[in-house]
């Protein structure tokens, strides 16, 4: 994951990446263009770490940014400069389904796209990911028996929804401090259960009990994550 544009408020445009596990190029019954499908996003399945915490999207998550029918382009490293297809233009087609955000587009053969699409199928680029924002409360925060931090989309989570990409890299330079900036800022709402914002004072009192236990060593994973993604 990682922020693509500056933030307005705690409101953050990012991208999630997963892999192409499923995607597929055919030649389209008109003979003069592609057809690409696959997900862009799966649900239920947690992403890798992205600084201290790991995302899951839960079914439905799209489902109210999908009604507004956003303008979305299917992109090539997120740059403008390479548009595969386009939803206003009827060529890019998203829906969401049992497994995800599935993605349909008819491609112009040009000379980049055919360059691209052995790539993919050569499996030399092997990842999507989709540029969102999340609505406000539009996440769940929760720690795991191991101390794991999660992150759940909910259903009509997303509020925006600008662009799918097939991405030759998952992530941008950026995206250490930024995810830190997430999860700080996720600390200091009071949005992760047990967890404090980072600069808060220890407890003067030691508690024994497994959950407090469970919670030490929590925040003693969660200090590594942050210090291991320190911007250098």
């Amino acid at each position: 994951m990682s922020i693509i544009e500056p933030a307005e408020g705690l409101v953050l445009r990012h991208a999630l990446t997963v892999p192409l596990t499923d995607m597929e190029w055919r030649q389209s019954g008109d003979g003069e263009t592609y057809t690409l499908r696959g997900h862009a996003a799966v649900f239920n399945a947690p992403s890798d770490d992205l600084g201290g915490f790991r995302e899951i999207l839960a079914p439905g998550a799209f489902r109210a940014a999908l009604r507004a029918a956003p303008d979305v382009r299917l992109l090539f490293n997120h740059d403008p400069n390479y548009v595969l297809a386009r939803t206003a233009s009827g060529t890019l087609e998203l829906r969401e389904d049992t497994h995800g955000l599935h993605v349909w587009a008819r491609i112009a053969p040009t000379g980049w796209v055919t360059d691209l699409r052995t790539s993919m199928q050569r499996g030399d680029i092997d990842q999507m990911s989709f540029a969102f924002t999340v609505g406000e409360d539009g996440d769940d925060w929760a720690v795991t028996e191991d101390g794991t931090v999660v992150r759940t989309i909910r259903q009509d989570g997303v509020k925006g929804l600008f662009d799918v990409s097939v991405v030759t890299y998952p992530a941008y330079p950026q995206t250490d401090a930024s995810m830190r900036s997430v999860l700080e800022n996720a600390a200091k709402r009071g949005r992760i259960p047990g967890w404090a914002a980072p600069d808060s004072a220890a407890p003067e009192t030691v508690d024994t009990s497994p959950t407090a236990s469970r919670i030490h060593a929590f925040r003693l994973k969660r200090e590594r994550a942050l210090n291991e993604h320190k911007p250098k």
